[in-house]
């Protein structure tokens, strides 16, 4: 904080992000993204994206879902992009796989996973949900449009965050 004080940086411009334990401005401050975990958990079935694993998707259950970044929120702290937090890259997470010993955290996710979420997102879009204009808006009008948006996010992520994560399936896909 006094570093922000001393290069003249407004106090309401700055925050402290307890989760990253940064200083952080406030425009780049993690969200609170839970409100999107029923639409999440429509698609996932009550499955951790990444492992299968059957999650909880209230707040009260010990196993509960976290809302998870699939392209990590690293990359906006950077400043090198500003739509991840968007349903398009949001998915539900069990602990183990968003922030457990072999967690994702602020790895890169493995590009079986971008393939998943294009799946997903492709679905979303089919089914005539609600959300499906805002996906078309944030990724693209065709399918061809979404990969090429998706693939680009990749491409940025490898760039300057190469670590690559994938973890093992706990379970068979249901989705």
């Amino acid at each position: 904080m006094e570093t922000a004080w001393e290069l003249g940086i407004a106090n309401s411009l700055m925050e402290y992000d307890p989760v990253e334990g940064l200083l952080v401005p406030s425009s780049l401050r993690r969200k609170n993204l839970a409100s999107a975990r029923d639409t999440l958990n429509g698609y996932q079935k009550g499955a951790c994206f990444y492992c299968y694993r059957t999650i909880g998707t209230t707040p009260d259950q010990t196993d509960g879902a976290e809302v998870d970044h699939l392209f990590p929120h690293v990359l906006m702290r950077r400043g090198l992009t500003n739509d991840l937090d968007q349903i398009w890259n949001l998915v539900l997470a069990c602990v183990d796989c968003n922030r457990g010993i072999d967690g994702k955290f602020d790895s890169t996710p493995s590009r079986i996973y971008v393939e998943r979420l294009a799946k997903r997102n492709d679905y979303l879009i089919e089914s005539n949900l609600p959300i499906r204009d805002t996906l078309i808006f944030q990724t693209g009008g065709t399918s061809a449009e979404r990969r090429t948006f998706l693939q680009a996010k990749l491409d940025l992520a490898i760039t300057h965050h190469p670590a690559i994560w994938q973890t093992v399936a706990l379970a068979d896909p249901n989705f």
